[in-house]
């Protein structure tokens, strides 16, 4: 056969193209046009905006990308010779998002006012909804229900007087979850019904599919497991169709909670394994704390109370670096720094427009009773922080006793579970030592009537086993504590082969009791109990020299 250099370059091209079709098609057909739009920007201010577009759907879909699409645009905008407000007023409200993904509420926030004021001397009100939503975002992820409801109630009146269909329907839905943590159920369904109502209004897709997510949670809170179930299964695989990593996390969490109110402990574990994965891969970091939480209520369902205390500790862990003291006082300070700039733009203007009317006497007499009201001001405001730190530290102190709490009550409750099974079984030996005197008492009953094969002597023997074995169940009853908590618990976690029968003659053994001792209290002979010994020395790797009695006392 005679090679033929052109045919195969020309087959190796086809095969290359033909790849990269293929792929191509498998790419998002958005993600490739805004990349498409980036290349030919043919201007900074071109490129700028271009960048913030593809940085807002990554936000949606993978935010992480998003960052750096970020670092791209604040290189360009310092070096840019045109007027950038308002890109800068864009990009401050991506990276709010962003922050408040991540969990670092102190600089979404900060980001977030920052953004609304751009937006605000430069007349624009779709940017100061858009970003009255996302710092209601922040304020709900806070747990500050109060100012988050106040936040989105203002994004609403300006979307409103706008006519932002979709935009009202992410107002509206988030809203609804908002009303649910403060407990007003008829708002969260109204707050959904108009929500559903504004996108399909405008034909937005995903925020039916959000709604449907948050119905869901509602039919979990009040056990209608299985129409929360079908919505969530569908919601799941929506998301994954669109390949929203952060929805997807969220939606695995939310199965894993319907599963184990379900009781199938197994399917739950799953999805609150899928979920911890996703969220450790993509930095969420309030997701993070929560799947541990999840997986730790499974292990607990399923008996696996070591690796529920160790996912409870990892979730404390977690926690502490989306909540704590320090985080919420760099909030409170921002907004107070904000308040009292705008407070005091607003005293410039008025001194500015009283100077031109009033005498010097007049304006230093102003000037004395703005710096008494400033005074007032800053003490009120250092005694307001104050009591809210009070405050924050009584709460948390009381939410670490209720998680020592609740762990001392899982410790108390394996100690029950296995003090439990050692009366039930001291129970069934307690039933054939009562067999046994009843033997001995139809033995006395045919001697009686003089019958055949019973002896006097036989009967003497029968009594006297029978009082050793009392002795030795007496025995048994007294020193039963002495086989404690530890030794089965830690005998069961090093050797998870042993039976229920091999746990027990070790328990014997750890008593001091002898092999015919232990023969005699289990009804059984000497034969089987060497046997049971040599089948525990191997399932516990001892070699034929070490001794079974020794490595049971070193327990």
């Amino acid at each position: 056969m005679i090679f033929k250099p052109r045919k195969s370059l020309l087959f190796l091209w086809l095969l290359l193209v033909g790849t990269q079709l293929v792929f191509s098609q498998e790419k998002d057909s958005t993600l490739v046009r805004l990349e498409k739009q980036v290349k030919l920007a043919t201007n900074d201010s071109l490129k700028v905006l271009a960048l913030i577009n593809l940085g807002e759907y990554e936000l949606k879909r993978d935010f992480n990308k998003a960052r750096t699409y970020h670092h791209e645009i604040s290189k360009l905008l310092a070096s840019a010779n045109y007027n950038t407000k308002y890109h800068k007023a864009l990009l401050l409200q991506q990276e709010g998002i962003y922050h408040r993904k991540v969990a670092n509420y102190t600089d979404a926030l900060r980001c977030g006012l920052e953004a609304i004021k751009i937006f605000e001397d430069l007349g624009i009100e779709e940017g100061v909804a858009t970003t009255y939503h996302n710092i209601g975002v922040v304020y709900k992820y806070d747990k500050d229900y109060a100012r988050a409801t106040e936040s989105f109630k203002k994004a609403i009146g300006l979307n409103l007087k706008l006519k932002r269909y979709k935009s009202l329907g992410d107002n509206y839905n988030i809203l609804a979850s908002n009303y649910y943590y403060i407990q007003q159920l008829d708002s969260v369904w109204h707050y959904y019904d108009l929500a559903h109502k504004y996108f399909e209004k405008s034909n937005y897709e995903e925020g039916v599919y959000r709604v449907m997510a948050g119905r869901a949670g509602i039919l979990t809170n009040i056990k209608k497991h299985k129409e929360a179930l079908a919505l969530r299964l569908k919601e799941l695989e929506y998301v994954k169709r669109i390949g929203k990593k952060e929805a997807i996390t969220q939606s695995h969490f939310q199965i894993s909670v319907i599963y184990s109110r379900m009781k199938q402990y197994q399917k739950s574990m799953y999805h609150a394994e899928k979920s911890l994965e996703l969220a450790l891969k993509e930095n969420q970091k309030k997701l993070i704390a929560t799947s541990y939480k999840r997986r730790s209520r499974v292990y607990y369902y399923l008996k696996d109370y070591k690796n529920a205390l160790d996912d409870y500790r990892s979730y404390k862990k977690a926690l502490d670096k989306v909540y704590n003291l320090q985080k919420a006082k760099e909030i409170r300070e921002i907004e107070l720094s904000n308040k009292f700039q705008q407070e005091r733009l607003k005293d410039s203007l008025r001194f500015e427009s009283e100077k031109k009317l009033a005498t010097a006497a007049l304006a230093q007499e102003n000037q004395r009773r703005t710096l008494w009201m400033t005074i007032a001001f800053l003490v009120v405001l250092a005694l307001v922080i104050i009591a809210y730190l009070l405050y924050r530290q009584r709460a948390l102190r009381a939410e670490r006793d209720a998680q020592e709490r609740l762990i001392k009550n899982l410790e108390l409750q394996r100690r029950v579970e296995t003090k439990t099974e050692e009366v039930n079984e001291l129970l069934t030996e307690t039933i054939q030592h009562i067999k046994s005197k009843e033997r001995l008492a139809e033995n006395l009953q045919k001697l009686s009537t003089e019958k055949e094969g019973i002896t006097l002597k036989s009967i003497i023997a029968d009594l006297k086993a029978s009082k050793a074995d009392n002795a030795k169940l007496m025995l048994i009853k007294q020193n039963i504590e002495q086989v404690n908590f530890e030794f089965i618990k830690k005998l069961k976690t090093e050797h998870p082969k042993l039976t229920k029968t091999d746990v027990e003659i070790c328990s014997l053994i750890r008593i001091g009791l002898s092999r015919k001792e232990v023969a005699s209290l289990r009804n059984t002979s000497l034969d089987a109990v060497k046997m049971s010994r040599s089948r525990i020395k191997k399932k516990l790797g001892l070699s034929a020299g070490q001794s079974l009695d020794t490595y049971i006392n070193t327990l």
